[in-house]
């Protein structure tokens, strides 16, 4: 018998690696990427796994065999699993860990017995809808009921509802009160027949959307056409500012893609942003499109890929996780609004989307467009000095302007008695916007109502009793919740330091703000878009619905309200604290403030009215602050780039986050130092003094402790990462760092490291 190697569906680190199955003869001819049943460990227990090799035989000595094929499971192409590899050794993850992002998830399997022989399949593969109709035995609807005893009222009231064309079972039971075995007995009796159809679940299948082609101005016709000239693979950057018409540009690029016969994967960093980017493609291409995003049903989730791999849609638009769809025939992958961290994943495989799209564009041999009005330093400087294609749209579509950016010092509010979040200047604006009928958008990077609670008398913060972080209070709940573990509690009525009654609530999320605007304009309609009231299904289209058909005044919102919406009634944002983002201990603050604003900023004035944005802050003079109002792209870059080369960060370095948790703190940093002299003594034997120097020394976490785990962590700032990358791979199947009881995190260039 010929011999398969098989990984075994558990994340275990002590398993990461296959593992040798005979192949019975009725299984014959196995596949490679086949999904099978095997026995696994002392007490064979039936466990599934991947088939990624098969050879003729085995060093090893009695085998197990292969106890059977999963029916209808994903398999996977040569390519996926080369990706799988790929994940595994770059992102240090497990290689099932690599596999589960090509399939859809929460897959059941079920066992059957034939020809006595245990057979499995999916138990959740399609949906099947069933349809019922007159048989057309009789040539009217009383010859049907004359065969049908008078007191079977049932079966005679399904008679009267159908006619010869077929109605689904769902429609029937809205109608009548029939049951399943009142429409068997009248299919026996030949009086009625079943059919049944695949239902192919799309939430967005049956709305209509019209998108018709505008007019390329001048700047997207030469991006348009620079695209089209190339037809080597290529990666371009597209920085246009906001409201160019990326968009636009974009929906050329995948007609032309589709026109040489290629599939296309459209990224979009939120899945806020799904919904009118669906509208616009399918309004323009009149077609089914794939979606893939974490907020579909897990039958849809199955659906979606079914119709991708089995190419009944050449158009696939989603959230990170799209990347993974299986496109044999890929020729171009789009990540709009490229900038965003949400394309870095924070869950193994930590991978990250613009490398994952590279990896795709050497195996398709696809272009890879990358879109933003503020790139990432990174993308801009490989634009400029790599091997990225820089196209440009400098201004607005129709030369419409953009709006005007006050900075308001919130010092000077205060010493002139202003006391509250929102400064006289966007006070007066939002009233002169409601007389209007024009609608404001407001950003508050606080979610909550409270940003922590205190007593007045010692000082005293409410934290997390698992995180060394302060509590946020939520209204709508009464309660505290913790941000990073989710434990919630109800707010000290007396201080548990001092037993002072003098607790206070500070700060201001979203929750207190909708509040208070609720106060400030009782005439106002108001949504709010931000973590806590976007839980529900359908929320975010629901919400972005309302503001779009113009039932509500004020949008207000955390991140979610900075992306690329296209409202053409918005005419003010105000930007409440714009420094909450400045202050993060990570170097890429200022570059995360300099976006935020400049996105939010463009939500204004995309229509025939002129915008103005108002940005509130504490700290006026900063550059990130001062650039972003005259929307100076390239002299913020200009400037950020010098900071980030003499601290040698990104581009000019990657950076590799290194961490250990564990609920025992002398543990976790005793693994932690041991870990990174086992590093060290490695580098040093393999690779000499050099990479030595990129090592920085282990230290604890600035966030000491979450969800009752205490952290530690160390990074290496390096020019050398293949080498580093083999090395960490290298260092993990030693038998003394997996038996490490803290939980390692690896982690290449992430996205903070508190």
């Amino acid at each position: 018998m010929r011999v398969a190697e098989v990984y075994i569906n558990q994340i275990n680190r002590n398993i990461d690696y296959s593992f040798d199955y005979y192949i019975p003869d009725f299984l014959e001819p196995m596949e490679i990427g086949l999904r099978v049943v095997i026995p696994f460990g002392v007490k064979n227990s039936k466990i599934d796994g991947l088939v990624i090799g098969i050879k003729e035989s085995s060093e090893h000595k009695r085998l197990k065999n292969i106890e059977g094929v999963i029916e209808d499971y994903p398999k996977l192409n040569d390519w996926q699993i080369k990706m799988c590899y790929w994940l595994q050794k770059s992102y240090h993850c497990l290689f099932m860990e690599a596999v589960n992002c090509f399939v859809p998830s929460n897959l059941h399997i079920k066992k059957k017995k034939e020809n006595g022989r245990n057979t499995y399949y999916m138990a959740n593969a399609l949906q099947e809808l069933k349809y019922y109709k007159l048989s057309g035995k009789y040539c009217n609807r009383e010859d049907y009921l004359a065969q049908i005893k008078s007191n079977a009222t049932k079966q005679r009231e399904i008679l009267s509802c159908l006619e010869e064309i077929p109605v689904s079972f769902k429609e029937l039971k809205e109608k009548t009160t029939c049951t399943t075995a009142n429409l068997n007995v009248l299919i026996k009796k030949g009086l009625i027949t079943e059919s049944k159809e695949i239902n192919i679940r799309n939430p967005y299948k049956d709305r209509e959307y019209q998108y018709p082609a505008n007019t390329l101005n001048r700047h997207q016709q030469e991006a348009f056409d620079l695209f089209n000239s190339y037809e080597k693979p290529s990666t371009f950057l597209l920085h246009g500012v906001t409201g160019s018409g990326k968009t636009e540009v974009y929906l050329r690029y995948i007609e032309e893609t589709i026109k040489r016969g290629k599939s296309c994967i459209y990224l979009v960093p939120e899945i806020s942003l799904t919904s009118q980017i669906i509208g616009r493609i399918m309004g323009r291409f009149k077609e089914n499109i794939g979606i893939i995003h974490s907020h579909l049903s897990d039958g849809e989730k199955i659906d979606q890929w079914n119709a991708i791999k089995n190419k009944t849609v050449r158009i696939v638009l989603g959230a990170r996780s799209a990347v993974f769809a299986p496109m044999d025939d890929l020729g171009l992958i789009i990540l709009d609004e490229e900038h965003e961290n949400t394309f870095k994943s924070n869950n193994r495989p930590r991978y990250n989307t613009h490398e994952v799209a590279k990896k795709l564009q050497d195996i398709h041999g696809c272009h890879i467009v990358l879109g933003s009005a503020t790139p990432s330093v990174s993308s801009y400087y490989e634009a400029l000095y790599g091997h990225v294609n820089l196209l440009e749209l400098p201004e607005r579509v129709k030369s419409i302007p953009m709006p005007e950016i006050h900075i308001i010092d919130m010092k000077e509010e205060l010493y002139a008695g202003n006391k509250t979040v929102i400064s006289r200047k966007l006070h007066n604006g939002i009233l002169q916007n409601l007389k209007r009928g024009e609608q404001t958008i407001l950003f508050l990077n606080k979610r909550g109502y409270s940003t922590f609670v205190f007593c007045r008398n010692c000082g005293y913060a409410v934290n997390c009793p698992n995180c060394e972080i302060s509590m946020t209070y939520h209204h709508n709940i009464k309660q505290m919740a913790c941000h990073y573990c989710g434990h919630k509690e109800h707010v000290p009525t007396i201080c548990p330091k001092c037993n002072s009654d003098k607790i206070k609530y500070t700060g201001s999320g979203t929750q207190k703000l909708e509040m208070q605007l609720r106060k400030y304009y009782p005439q106002a309609r108001i949504l709010r878009m931000d973590t806590d009231s976007m839980q529900r299904k359908g929320a975010y289209e629901e919400t972005i619905d309302l503001f779009q058909k113009g039932k509500a005044d004020i949008l207000l919102g955390t991140q979610m309200v900075t992306k690329g919406f296209d409202f053409k009634n918005v005419t003010l944002v105000g930007v409440i604290l714009a420094d909450s983002t400045l202050n993060i201990p990570d170097y890429k603050a200022s570059e995360r403030t300099f976006q935020l604003i400049t996105q939010v900023a463009g939500r204004a004035g995309r229509g025939d009215k002129l915008g103005e944005v108002i940005v509130q802050t504490y700290e006026p003079d900063h550059y990130a602050i001062t650039l972003s109002q005259a929307y100076d792209y390239k002299g913020f870059y200009d400037q950020e780039i010098s900071y980030r080369k003499m601290m040698k960060y990104p581009p000019f370095s990657d950076i590799i986050y290194i961490g250990f948790t564990n609920e025992d703190e002398v543990e976790v940093s005793r693994d932690c130092l041991k870990y990174y002299d086992k590093l060290y003594k490695l580098v040093q034997e393999e690779e000499g003094e050099e990479l030595l120097r990129e090592m920085y020394r282990p230290t604890a976490s600035p966030i000491k402790k979450i969800n009752k785990k205490y952290r530690w962590y160390f990074i290496i700032k390096t020019n050398y990462i293949l080498q580093y990358n083999s090395i960490l791979n290298k260092l993990s199947k030693e038998k003394e760092i997996i038996e490490l009881q803290s939980t390692l995190i690896i982690d290449i260039n992430p996205n903070n490291i508190l």
